[in-house]
Order: C-alpha cells, then structure tokens, then sequence
C-alpha cells in the first residue's frame, strides 16, 4: 500500500499498486470537550480535524466530558462539517481509558489520538484497542516525553496501523525545561527527529499547538518552522488560528501549476521513448 505523492504518481499506475487518498490534516483543533459551546461550535469550524480532548482536562471534567459529547452528538448528530472526529483517550493503563473506548464504540469517530506513547510496547498495545473498538479507525500517537523521543524510531515502525504522529511540543518541553514561550527554536532538534522518522515510516506528521492565541505573528513563525521540518500540518487549540495555519500547509497556485508541468514533462518524455523503443523494436 502506498500514500500517492507526485513523483510516485506513474510508477503507481503502471503496476496496478493501490493507491491511498492523502488525507489533509492541516489544522487539527483541539477541543476542551467538557465545554458544551465549544464542542457545538466545532461543528462549524474549517479545521481539517477536530480534536475532542479527554487527557488535558481535570481529572473531575472528564466524565463531564464524554457526556457532553454524547449529547451534542444526540442533540444535533454526528457530522462536524467535514472535519475528521477525533477522540483523544487517557494513557494506557488508566482508570479512564476504559471509559473513553466504551465513548467511542457508541459514536461515529474516525479517529483515536493516544496520548503519551514511549515505546514500541505502547503502539502495539494502542493498535490492540483500537481494533477491539473498530477496525476502520485511524490510529494516532502523541509523542509527549524526552523517552518517546529517543524511541522515536522504533515507535513509527513499531506498527503499520499508525497513521498520524503528533508531537506534543508543549509538554515535551515542560519535561525537558524549555521556555518555548521564547520562541521554538530550542526545539528544532527533537521535532526533526520526530519529523524525520514519521517520514521515514510513511506516517503523517503533526506538530504541536501554540499556546499564545492573541500572539498570531509567534504562531504564525511557529507554523512555518513546523512547514520547513517537514511537518504535515499543525494542531490548535483557538478557530482563530485556523486560517492561517490552513494557508501554511496549502500549496499555492503557482507551486501547483509548477509540478502540473513537471508531471507532463515527464510523462510527455514517457510517450517519447516508449515510441521509440517499440519503433526499434518493430
């Protein structure tokens, strides 16, 4: 199975190999879900994912949480306008967990982001809930500690059921005692690493939120960071966040145009020598 790029586009065709449809995940809100207001106005945000988030709320929010969920999705039903639904779950081995997956085995959910992942041993445990949830759903990651860092290798191909790697650059740094508040350039090390092994592995790579919402030039800068590492997309934790973050990770047109012409120079090329080797040949 193969994730279709542009330079992998022929080869795929001529051998029948299945091809993926890439997935945007652009912007991925994350969603206080005790919050009835904002679980309700998540339907209408223009996130490519929204994230409904279980772990960084109280210990006493989150049955509060999953309730509410429950009822906005009985009250106005299960579609967030086109964004992905995702459930962010408690750690492995919590009281909570349990909880979290009986909530996703009630609801439409595409996707579960499990939090603070540290090792192979981790994935594979993840991988195993999630298929006695549904099959079909996405499995992500969050990389969260300076362990899950140094393990980042064998996390990403510990499984080809994870699909999406989060970085969970605020409480990564918290544990390693950087002031990210200062900019995230004392970061770029331990991103790249994480960025650079997800791609390896064919995973999709998100980086994490910013934290200053009224500071939109830092978030700004920080998005672009995230773009030139590599990173597929960013999480948020504020809509209004979204549209520039979206704007980052969108291919402009002219860069479309461009590899639209270097497609057909290739294929054009294509047509030319196979002419003339069936020529040859004839």
């Amino acid at each position: 199975i193969y994730t279709l790029s542009l330079h992998d586009a022929l080869p795929i065709f001529e051998t029948g190999e299945e091809i993926v449809e890439y997935k945007a995940r652009r912007s991925m809100l994350f969603v206080p879900s005790y919050n009835k207001h904002n679980v309700e106005k998540a339907k209408s945000v223009l996130a490519d994912s929204v994230i409904f988030d279980l772990e960084a709320i109280l210990i006493e929010q989150r049955e509060v949480a999953r309730d509410t969920i429950r009822e906005v999705y009985k009250e106005s039903g299960s579609k967030f306008g086109e964004s992905e639904r995702v459930l962010r779950v408690n750690n492995l081995g919590s009281e909570d967990l349990a909880k979290d997956l009986e909530l996703a085995r009630e609801l439409e959910i595409d996707a579960l982001l499990f939090s603070k992942i540290d090792c192979k041993e981790d994935v594979l445990e993840a991988a195993r809930l999630i298929d006695e949830v549904s099959s079909d759903m996405t499995l992500m990651i969050m990389i969260e500690t300076p362990l899950s860092v140094l393990n980042i290798q064998e996390i990403c191909a510990a499984s080809d059921r994870v699909e999406v790697v989060v970085a969970g650059s605020n409480k990564l740094a918290n544990r390693l005692q950087i002031d990210i508040k200062k900019g995230q350039k004392a970061m770029f090390n331990y991103l790249s690493q994480i960025s650079l092994a997800a791609k390896a592995y064919g995973r999709t790579v998100i980086d994490g939120p910013h934290f200053d919402v009224m500071d939109e030039f830092a978030c700004e800068d920080a998005t672009k960071d995230a773009f030139n590492l590599g990173f597929d997309g960013k999480s948020l934790i504020h809509p209004i966040q979204i549209e520039y973050i979206n704007d980052i990770f969108t291919p402009k047109q002219s860069e479309v145009e461009d590899f639209e012409k270097m497609i057909e120079s290739y294929r054009s090329e294509e047509r030319r020598v196979g002419k003339e080797c069936r020529s040859r040949w004839s």
